[in-house]
């Protein structure tokens, strides 16, 4: 996980930030795909928020699905 610092007070952090990995089985079609996702959560000076899905990081991407058979 990353913490971002804010940039008028670089002591101070204003969020941070996790890449992680989503991976699909059978699906499409009995395909498994993976994909990079952005988590993110913001800090208001005491505690940090709910955490929140930022978007995607590039597109899904083919595996072979007997490669992901443990993920869960």
């Amino acid at each position: 996980m990353e913490s971002i610092l804010q940039k008028d007070n670089p002591t101070a952090i204003s969020h941070r930030s996790a890449t992680v990995i989503a991976v699909s089985t059978n699906w499409p079609k009995g395909e498994c795909r993976y994909i990079t996702c952005a988590i993110n959560q913001s800090y208001d000076g005491k505690d940090f928020g709910k955490a929140f899905m930022a978007g995607f990081v590039g597109s899904l991407v083919p595996v072979s699905c007997e490669s992901v058979k443990g993920f869960k």
